[in-house]
Order: C-alpha cells, then sequence, then structure tokens
C-alpha cells in the first residue's frame, strides 16, 4: 500500500470515492489515503491523461525526519 496523488494534467477526469462521483479539474490534485479505493473514468470526449505519484506508505514520516543542511 502507498500514498497517491492523482493530477490530470489536460482534461477533467471523474473519480468515484465510495459511491460519490468527484470531478478533478486540470492541474488538481487529488490525494488518495492509503487502503482507500477509487476508480477514475474519463468524463469528456477527449482522451484523459493522469499523472500518477505514488510513495512508500512511511514517506512522509522518512520527510520530518530528513537532516537538515
Amino acid at each position: 500500500a502507498s500514498h497517491v496523488v492523482l493530477i490530470p494534467p489536460h482534461v477533467h477526469v471523474r473519480l468515484r470515492h465510495e459511491g460519490n462521483d468527484h470531478d478533478l479539474g486540470s492541474g488538481t490534485a487529488t490525494h488518495i489515503e492509503i487502503g482507500e479505493r477509487v476508480s477514475p473514468a474519463n468524463s469528456g470526449p477527449e482522451p484523459a491523461e493522469l499523472v500518477v505519484v505514488a510513495t512508500p506508505p512511511d514517506s512522509p514520516h522518512t520527510l520530518t525526519v530528513w537532516p537538515t543542511a
């Protein structure tokens, strides 16, 4: 399991989460918690793209304990 951020770079994408649809606008970022299940869908006539950023579950903790320069 990992933390996931979804970003549609050019078009709107519909994201289904717990039975509800959410429209993601171009350039918006959405954080998906560990264990959450979502279903993305193209909400328009143009091809949809998603930028997906996934990190290990402990990465936020790792960043908080990163040594300072």
